[in-house]
């Protein structure tokens, strides 16, 4: 496994409240789109912090790298980092941030590649009557997958007995 590569982002900004009012866009519960990096492959492994000019870090994490995000009229380019693990501290800030209405989500990631919906025995379909399965284009990742009833087996009885007659431990 290779090493990650390490990221210190400093923004420019005196303040919690000044940052979000800014950039409060990058700022989501499952990602984080860093300003002023170089650009970095897709699946890359990043440890990373985000401080103010003070000084003070806001995010101290650990992620994947998603995508490159191009620059527009509107925004600087951006490189879009998945959270993998962070701390409490990070947490209570992310949760700060939405709370007050940073990144949404799911329009952020708009322009983002979607992944093939899995697909083949086992796997339910979004379009199956009366399956609970998301939609195709999901963006959690997260789909359900039909499992198949477990039948007990035909000996099941003498089993049990046999577990319930083994002695105790603890």
């Amino acid at each position: 496994m290779s090493e990650p590569v390490v990221l210190k982002v400093v923004r420019p900004y005196a303040s919690e409240a000044e940052l979000v009012d800014a950039e409060g866009w990058t700022l989501g519960q499952k990602g984080v789109l860093l300003i002023g990096t170089e650009p970095l492959d897709p699946g890359s492994l990043v440890r990373f912090e985000l401080a103010l000019a003070t000084g003070a870090k806001l995010i101290v994490a650990e992620g994947r790298v998603a995508r490159q995000v191009p620059a527009t009229s509107e925004r600087p380019a951006t490189l879009d980092v998945r959270f993998r693990r962070y701390g409490a501290s990070t947490k209570a800030f992310l949760d700060r941030v939405a709370a007050s209405g940073g990144r949404d989500e799911p329009s952020a990631l708009e322009s983002a590649p979607r992944h093939e919906a899995p697909s083949g025995p086992g796997v339910a379909s979004a379009s199956a009557p009366g399956s609970d399965a998301p939609p195709a284009d999901e963006p959690s990742g997260v789909h359900l997958r039909r499992v198949a009833p477990i039948v007990a087996p035909s000996n099941r009885d003498q089993l049990l007995a046999r577990l319930r007659s083994r002695p105790k431990s603890g």
